[in-house]
């Protein structure tokens, strides 16, 4: 079995009906959903106090605005989840380091998902809300393997070993560019059920973008990834990611870039937040910048 890697643990929310079990749809269209079906919550959790909301920018932030400076995070360094309709309070873990690898489970750490592809990086024996409006309950998060997107290409930045990867270039072009969060509308506009910070938000937020920004964004390369002959691949939720960056065999799943990676969360209406894969820097910045993706699957 496995050690568990868990670091410093912050609390939980507890939703008013958290799962036991799930599993995502295999076929159909792209916009195909993880199983609702609900069951009763888990009898006692803690919860996590944080701000309520992030507020509305003017405009723009001129330069990324730094979240933890440190690698070691503390913790104040992440947001904490908020009551609000954009972001309910649902069971989810709130670990700083969001390193969860329980053992004794059906799937560990390191294992290859239900999807056939995909390596898991998250396995935690409380299970937490996921799916398309939180009503499913999952166990476990996978990320796509290096070359997810059909073409190894150098990119600005690229630390990785090996230096090539499919997370700043798309297929059929490869440019090594990275892609924006977000043009079009959700640039400059909240988008609703996009602020989702907690593990199993991932499918939620990115869902929500797809609603509100043009084609060839973020949400759409992940969303558009079928490994394993799954539709619900997204791109991470804030504390998803942070567990991604942190999990110990990453560099064993291979092809991540010693550069900045979107998250699926938006903080306003400007700006979204994302991560440094050098440091581990957590950081809000314009929705059109373009940065890495890497997308992630919960069930």
């Amino acid at each position: 079995m496995r050690t568990r890697f868990k670091t410093l643990t912050v609390g939980m929310v507890l939703a008013t009906a958290a799962m036991a079990g799930c599993s995502s749809t295999t076929g159909g269209s792209a916009g195909a959903i993880q199983d609702d079906v609900t069951s009763p919550a888990p009898t006692s959790s803690s919860s996590s106090a944080g701000p309520t909301s992030s507020p509305d920018q003017v405009g723009p932030s001129p330069a990324p605005t730094e979240a933890p400076a440190s690698p070691v995070a503390s913790p104040t360094d992440l947001p904490s989840p908020t009551d609000s309709p954009d972001d309910p309070a649902l069971l989810g873990s709130t670990d700083v380091n969001n390193n969860v690898c329980d053992s004794g489970l059906e799937y560990e750490c390191g294992d290859i998902g239900s999807s056939g592809v995909g390596t898991i990086f998250y396995a935690s024996s409380a299970p937490f809300a996921c799916g398309a409006n939180m009503e499913s309950s999952c166990n476990y998060l996978e990320v796509a393997p290096n070359g997810w997107n059909g073409k190894l290409v150098n990119c600005n930045g690229c630390g990785g070993n090996p230096n090539k990867t499919s997370d700043w270039g798309q297929s059929s072009i490869g440019t090594g560019k990275g892609y924006a969060y977000c043009t079009g509308s959700g640039n400059d506009n909240r988008i609703p059920n996009a602020s989702g910070v907690i593990i199993g938000f991932g499918y939620m937020n990115t869902s929500a973008m797809l609603s509100m920004c043009d084609s060839g964004n973020a949400a759409e390369q992940v969303r558009g990834y079928t490994g394993g002959g799954q539709t619900d691949w997204s791109l991470p939720s804030l504390y998803e990611l942070n567990a991604l960056f942190y999990y110990p065999d990453r560099n064993a799943i291979g092809g991540f870039a010693a550069d900045d990676y979107w998250s699926s969360t938006q903080y306003s209406k400007y700006n979204a937040w994302f991560q440094n894969f050098t440091k581990g820097n957590q950081r809000y910045y314009e929705e059109k910048n373009p940065n890495g993706v890497r997308p992630v699957r919960a069930f």
